[in-house]
């Protein structure tokens, strides 16, 4: 995933949704947020 998360045009915003299974480590979405300095990203 974030290997092409450039690919996403900075208008589209990204939320990530992390649950007590999720496979997704928390810390991919603080990732995510430094690539997009200028597009809306919101992790909960």
């Amino acid at each position: 995933m974030l290997g092409r998360i450039h690919l996403i045009p900075k208008e589209v915003p990204i939320t990530l949704i992390y649950g007590s299974r999720s496979w997704i480590e928390p810390s991919s979405g603080e990732r995510v947020k430094s690539l997009r300095p200028h597009s809306y990203v919101q992790t909960m």
